[in-house]
C-alpha cells in the first residue's frame, strides 16, 4: 500500500489501471487491485464468508451506534471491522449454511463507559411505542453524569428496518419512552440500549432489550 501526497492526483477515489485509489483515515491510499482467485472456497473459507456476510448485512443497519458504541476499541482498525470481528466470534448460531443472528448476544456498544442497572423494556399498548425503566447504583454511578444520554437502537426482523436514537431520555431520568414507526404495528421487534457521554468521546457497553410485540 502507498499513500499518496496531497495534489498528486487531486480528489480522487477509484481504479486507475490495477491500482485502486481511495480513502483510508483521512489519507488516499493506492493498492493493486485484488487478483481473482479461480479456486473454489475451501469449506471454512465458504463458512466464515457466509458468516460475514450475514453479520456485515446486519451491523451495516447500525453504523451510526457503531460508531458511538466502539470509540476506544478501533486502534488502526474502523469501529465496523471492530464491532464485526467480536459479533461474529458471539452472535452468530444456527449450523452451515444456515446461520443465524443471535441477537441477545449481539454488542452495538462495547465501550467503558458504566451502564445503568437492571433496564427493564415493554411494549406500551395503544401508543406503538417502547418504554424502558432502569435504576443507578453507586458502582453504576462511577466515573458517570447525570447528563449521560440513553441510546436506544431497533431492529425491526420483519422488513428489515431498523432505528437508532441516540438522545431519548438523560441517565438521572430513570424511565425512556421510544415512540416507533406505524409501520412496526403488530411486528415482534428487537432493542438494545446504551449510554453514551454527553461529550460523545465515551459510551457503555450495550444491553439487549428482548423481543417486544409493538402494539397500536
Amino acid at each position: 500500500m502507498s499513500k499518496i501526497k496531497p495534489g498528486q492526483i487531486g480528489d480522487f477515489s477509484g481504479k486507475i489501471g490495477q491500482v485502486v485509489i481511495a480513502k483510508w483515515r483521512k489519507l488516499t491510499v493506492g493498492r493493486s487491485a485484488p487478483k481473482k482467485s479461480g479456486k473454489s472456497p475451501t469449506e471454512p473459507q465458504a463458512r466464515q464468508r457466509s458468516k460475514f456476510g450475514l453479520m456485515t448485512a446486519f451491523l451495516g443497519k447500525f453504523a451510526e451506534a457503531i460508531n458511538l458504541g466502539f470509540p476506544a476499541l478501533t486502534g488502526n482498525l474502523s469501529a465496523r471491522n471492530v464491532a464485526t470481528s467480536l459479533n461474529i466470534r458471539n452472535a452468530i448460531g444456527g449450523i452451515a449454511p444456515a446461520y443465524v443472528i443471535d441477537f441477545a448476544k449481539v454488542l452495538l456498544g462495547n465501550g467503558k463507559l458504566n451502564g445503568v442497572f437492571n433496564p427493564l423494556a415493554e411494549s406500551v399498548p395503544a401508543e406503538a411505542a417502547l418504554k424502558v425503566d432502569w435504576s443507578i447504583n453507586e458502582i453504576d454511578a462511577r466515573g458517570t453524569k447525570p447528563e449521560d444520554t440513553i441510546c436506544m437502537m431497533v431492529y425491526n426482523p420483519e422488513d428489515g428496518s431498523s432505528l437508532t436514537h441516540q438522545s431519548v431520555a438523560k441517565r438521572e431520568d430513570l424511565t425512556a419512552t421510544l415512540r416507533l414507526p406505524y409501520s412496526y404495528t403488530g411486528h415482534e421487534v428487537h432493542a438494545w440500549l446504551m449510554l453514551v457521554a454527553e461529550d460523545g468521546k465515551s459510551a457503555s457497553r450495550s444491553t439487549y432489550l428482548g423481543k417486544h410485540l409493538i402494539i397500536d
